[in-house]
């Protein structure tokens, strides 16, 4: 999403609750670094949810990108759904779009719409020293299929 919004001139955001990001991966599928801006939050829920609201009230982002997958489920519920209706109101009339990564729903019905996505098989690609990860994952996957916690693609206002 990251490569097609920069490729396509858009400036985008990438809000970073837990500094998963890797910007060389995102080069690598060709999103334009240079129209990123990348926040790093350290950890803290609050701080992403502050940098959000001032992303989305600042416009000029065509995407925004939150990425909330590793936040443990119990602090969802210490969010009230103002923040998330909040976010809904500065998208609903411009073209940007807010797309919100997530373990399980968390917008509840602030979401547009919601995708859940399943990996079912993991594939590992390159070459040593990654040979004996695959060799790890072919012995895992041997025993019994590895559980992958589904991602919440949650789109708060859509594009008209």
């Amino acid at each position: 999403m990251l490569a097609t919004a920069t490729l396509g001139g858009e400036v985008a955001a990438m809000v970073d609750c837990h500094d998963t990001f890797d910007p060389a991966s995102a080069k690598k599928a060709g999103a334009d670094l240079g129209k990123l801006l990348w926040v790093q939050c350290g950890h803290r829920l609050e701080t992403a949810l502050r940098a959000t609201d001032m992303i989305l009230h600042s416009g000029g982002f065509g995407l925004i990108l939150l990425d909330l997958c590793d936040v443990p489920a119990q602090a969802f519920q210490r969010v009230p759904i103002s923040h998330w209706y909040r976010f809904r109101n500065a998208v609903e009339h411009t073209p940007s779009i807010l797309l919100i990564l997530a373990r399980q729903s968390v917008t509840r019905s602030c979401a547009t719409r919601q995708f859940e996505l399943h990996q079912q098989t993991i594939q590992w690609q390159g070459k040593a020293p990654f040979q004996t990860i695959q060799h790890l994952a072919a012995q895992a996957s041997s025993r019994k299929p590895m559980g992958v916690s589904p991602v919440m693609l949650q789109a708060v206002a859509e594009v008209s």
